[in-house]
């Protein structure tokens, strides 16, 4: 069992989520940026996934908040057994959804920070699987400065989410708006 499993095995008891997909994209970058030096084209897809973990926070700390915009999703098809599919087609979708619809603006401008990243995260995932060359980089050192780019604007993101799980008064504040 990797490193990356028996971390995420003890975020299992996170009390929801949204803090589990919190942790798994923070792993994800962990893992980037362990690698990136080791095995450099392996590495950019850990920022993708990293990007696709954050997405998924965003619908499940909307619904939280907004029982209308569970509904959306569900109406949608983006959730399963009330856990949101996030895919690598579904992503932006979800992104742009919660964007328009969510009540709460904190979450609204998450979301278009997030919709702001999926070309650059995509490219990243495209690099991965066909090579640097075939995602429009000279090569894999200008790939990996895309992705090093890339993940320190998930990690303000990361942050900013946390910030508003882990804040009861923020957290209320916004309900109560």
């Amino acid at each position: 069992m990797s490193a990356r499993l028996r971390r995420l095995g003890a975020t299992s008891t996170a009390k929801t989520a949204v803090e589990r997909w919190l942790s798994e994209a923070n792993l994800w970058l962990e893992e980037f940026y362990a690698e990136r030096t080791k095995s450099p084209r392996q590495s950019l897809n850990k920022v993708f996934t990293a990007w696709k973990a954050l997405v998924a926070v965003l619908p499940q700390l909307a619904s939280e908040l907004d029982p209308v915009l569970r509904e959306e999703l569900r109406r949608r098809g983006f959730t399963e057994d009330g856990a949101v599919k996030v895919t690598t087609a579904t992503a932006p979708k979800i992104s742009h959804l919660v964007a328009e619809k969510a009540e709460q603006e904190p979450v609204r401008e998450l979301a278009q920070s997030l919709l702001s990243l999926h070309k650059g995260a995509y490219i990243l995932h495209t690099a991965f699987y066909e090579g640097p060359e075939h995602a429009g980089f000279t090569g894999t050192e200008e790939a990996l400065e895309t992705a090093i780019r890339l993940a320190e604007k998930l990690q303000e993101v990361a942050g900013r989410l946390q910030d508003l799980v882990r804040n009861p008064r923020l957290k209320r504040d916004i309900t109560n708006s």
